[in-house]
């Protein structure tokens, strides 16, 4: 429909679903009015969620980098129904749990250390344009 925008949300987790996240450019998700930064100005997520989601999320790549893949993954897997309990208390909304599952499932299918990097490099951005001002 014309003057509406689509959801930077929802374009993203599509565009997850077509490769890792590595092929999307890390130009294009960090970048000022890139994924991060319109998705972080379209969800209403406390900062102290976000946060705790950012921090598990490096911890599990944290070890899957650091040469331990299996026990990365399974905190990768935790963090399923860690989503699933914040977004039915309200904490996040439905678009974003679908969001950070998309990114969750795309480190399953493609954890070679450069999509591991760029994942965390986005969330890094993620969080910092996050930050209200």
């Amino acid at each position: 429909m014309r003057g509406e925008r689509r959801s930077a949300t929802r374009e993203f987790v599509n565009r997850l679903r077509e490769g890792p996240l590595k092929s999307i450019g890390l130009r294009e998700l960090v970048r000022v009015d890139g994924y991060a930064d319109r998705i972080a100005k379209e969800t209403n997520i406390a900062q102290v969620q976000l946060r705790k989601i950012y921090a598990d999320l490096r911890h599990a790549l944290g070890l899957m980098k650091g040469g331990n893949p299996e026990k990365g993954l399974s905190h990768i897997w935790m963090l399923y129904p860690l989503l699933e309990y914040q977004c039915k208390r309200k904490n996040i909304t439905e678009e974003f749990r679908d969001m950070m599952q998309g990114i969750l499932e795309n480190i399953e299918r493609y954890n070679d250390r450069e999509n591991i990097e760029t994942v965390e490099k986005f969330m890094m951005a993620l969080v910092a344009y996050s930050k209200k001002g």
